[in-house]
């Protein structure tokens, strides 16, 4: 490691000693560009600094005034990163034929750290948090030096000045600075002259001219005496008179606020001057642009109605149904022009291709080549409704699904699906045959969560059962399973398939029983939680935690096999193969349990374009008894790299995971070559 360290530092000093005489990059060989002086940065950098300004001096009648503009970007570069007394002088030679030297001088000068900041004016302001609203607190401690720049001092400034007007004190103004410098001028502490002026606020009872008494009644105009005068308060105040009138059916209410001269205590009084308009009821709703939906359908979609009287809550709402549905790339809503008291609500939409085909390529390390296609139309007979049919196709499973939803059950925000389903998956230890039905029931309660309730019958079919465990045989069976399941989940990521901010956490409580007709009785508790944070360009850290387990009840003394839970994989403990963490039978044969654990963190970092590498550790368990799955005395471990290839579906992902403590049967290594994010 140390030789490929010492390697490495030769290779970058020799293109850093042939960057320092080779030409600008500007696009011409004709110019050479020598830097004397630099120490502190490259002559490479500071060369990239000064590309543009050197771009076009060949065609230059006046090659000087660019060279010229170069020495002042250097002068700039070097004074924002804490050198006030840089100074560059420059040479232009002009050689035989268009070949042209420029060489810059460069006095550096010294570095000056910015050691500390003083208010000196404040009476009732507090000079610690102005101080802290423009990040100047704490210069004094230990850690990475904040140089002096003296266009971030005077942007500092006017930031405190606005804070100081955002509390009332609207004349506040910074009069001077004094600056007090080392001997060596490589530190520097600034004084700041400060002027605070009177904290204006606004005077008790401003007036309302012109508009309905019982409107105005409900503003609470009183509230606002004694609040701080702000350079936005008076706006603010005007848009909530606005509002008010919005809400209660004035449409074309105009409000005019006078703000009037201050008295000797620095109160200002305000009058608004309104013009409330008529009041207008909806006489009719009238939909354009709706090719393929029904015109009754958009009807639905809005949560205002004809009679109704205007209130731009229920149009903005109407608004975001309408946006929410899925149906139109473009929504737009409007009272037909004219000053009537009752007006025709014009709806104006453009709908979006409503029948999607899709085919999906994907490949995993235990299922193999695989491909997800299928037909989808959402916007079934022009009413919302959806009606799906797709498959997957893979070296050890299979799936179809058939399904239709309706998203505005008897025109509430209830959606409800329907969903006929065969899969058919090869695991490690059997064949599994399944062959059910889902009715489901969800509601978005507020955007990104959402709340379900699920009916699903299945019958289940197990054959090729290789587990030679006689417990784990005589539970193996074939059952059919009726379960009433809860599911909720809050999805703040910001992508589904390559996030890089946000969490998402899913619960779902599962509850099958004889009293719905089911041969197993069982509950079932799954529990996901995703955290991610950027924290750099390009850098992602992740978080997961999964939890599942299923305990029986009532007449059902164990579990059977295909309804166990099972770990390791590409998705969970990646130093494993598929299903092969936890129990086995005496030939090694994985037999599940009833409850798992996987917790897994990744540092994900973005290599270049689309490429992406990864550093991870995932840790799980898999306990046989429900009442053991917390337990931690157990943990099974990977520690693994990982590299990406970012696709609109999600990544191509190779991940190869060390097991740090491997036992009889197992791998210490284990590639995993598939299709998604582990989690």
């Amino acid at each position: 490691m140390q030789l490929r360290r010492v390697g490495w530092t030769i290779v970058l000093a020799l293109f850093a000693a042939c960057a320092a005489v080779t030409s600008t990059g500007t696009g011409t060989s004709e110019l050479e560009v020598r830097m004397e002086g630099a120490r502190t940065f490259t002559p490479r950098d500071l060369r990239e600094e000064i590309e543009l300004d050197l771009a076009d001096l060949p065609t230059r009648s006046q090659p000087r005034s660019a060279v010229d503009d170069a020495a002042y970007t250097l002068v700039e570069h070097y004074r924002s990163q804490g050198f006030p007394a840089c100074s560059v002088q420059y040479e232009l030679q002009e050689l035989a034929g268009p070949r042209r030297i420029v060489v810059f001088r460069i006095t550096e000068g010294s570095r000056a750290r910015l050691a500390g900041v003083r208010i000196e004016g404040c009476t009732r302001l507090k000079a610690s948090e102005l101080l802290s609203a423009a990040a100047l607190t704490g210069l004094e401690r230990a850690g990475p030096p904040r140089w002096y720049v003296e266009r971030e001092l005077s942007d500092a400034t006017r930031a405190m000045e606005g804070e100081a007007a955002s509390r009332g004190y609207l004349d506040a103004r910074f009069t001077a600075v004094e600056l007090d410098w080392n001997e060596a001028r490589t530190e520097v502490r600034a004084l700041l002259k400060f002027e605070e002026g009177p904290r204006y606020t606004i005077a008790a009872g401003p007036r309302l001219v012109g508009g309905i008494p019982d409107v105005d009644a409900r503003l609470d105009i009183a509230s606002w005496a004694g609040r701080a005068l702000t350079p936005r308060a008076p706006l603010d105040l005007r848009a909530r008179v606005e509002e008010q009138y919005l809400q209660n059916g004035y449409p074309d209410v105009e409000v005019e606020l006078t703000e009037l001269p201050p008295d000797a205590e620095a109160r200002v009084a305000l009058e608004f001057n309104i013009q409330p308009g008529p009041r207008v009821t909806i006489a009719s709703i009238q939909a354009r642009g709706n090719e393929k939906t029904r015109t009754r359908h958009v009807l639905e979609l809005l949560t205002i109605r004809r009679g109704d009287r205007y209130d731009v809550r229920e149009i903005r709402a109407s608004f975001q149904r309408l946006n929410r549905s899925g149906l139109f790339r473009r929504v737009e809503l409007s009272l037909e022009p004219g000053a009537a008291s009752e007006r025709a609500l014009i709806v104006e939409v453009e709908e979006v291709t409503s029948t999607e085909v899709f085919f999906e390529p994907g490949y995993g390390s235990y299922e193999g080549l695989r491909a997800l296609a299928g037909v989808r139309e959402t916007n079934l007979l022009g009413a919302g409704r959806t009606l799906s049919l797709d498959g997957l196709i893979a070296e050890r499973a299979s799936r179809a699904v058939f399904g239709v939803s309706e998203p505005h059950v008897f025109g509430t925000d209830y959606e409800a699906g329907l969903s006929v389903f065969r899969e058919l998956r090869d695991e490690p230890s059997y064949d599994k045959d399944e062959l059910g039905v889902a009715l489901a029931l969800s509601r978005e309660l507020r955007p990104r969560l959402r709340l379900s309730t699920e009916y699903r019958f299945r019958a289940s079919r197990v054959s090729e059962v290789d587990v030679s465990d006689p417990s784990a045989i005589a539970q193996t069976e074939n059952v059919d399973i009726s379960s009433l399941a809860l599911i909720g989940s809050w999805d703040q990521r910001d992508s589904v398939f390559v996030p890089t901010e946000g969490n998402l956490l899913r619960a779902s409580l599962e509850y099958g029983d004889a009293a719905l007709g089911s041969e197993l009785d069982f509950t079932r508790l799954r529990v996901t939680e995703t955290w991610l944070t950027s924290l750099r360009e390009g850098t992602v850290l992740a978080l997961s935690w999964r939890m599942g387990v299923i305990a029986p009840h009532g007449d059902t003394s164990g579990i059977p096999l295909q309804e166990r839970f099972f770990n390791g994989g590409e998705n969970t403990v990646r130093s494993f193969r598929e299903d092969e963490l936890g129990p086995r039978d005496p030939q090694g044969v994985p037999i599940g349990g009833e409850g798992f654990q996987v917790l897994s963190a990744e540092l994900r970092q973005r290599i270049k374009g689309s490429l992406e590498g990864a550093g991870f550790w995932d840790g799980g368990t898999l306990a046989t008894q429900a009442q053991d799955v917390l337990a931690v005395d157990d943990v099974r471990q990977a520690l693994g790299l990982g590299v990406r290839y970012l696709l609109p579906i999600g990544p191509l992902r190779l991940d190869c995971g060390w097991n740090p403590a491997p036992r009889a049967g197992e791998d210490r290594w284990r590639a995993h070559f598939s299709v998604g994010m582990a989690f």
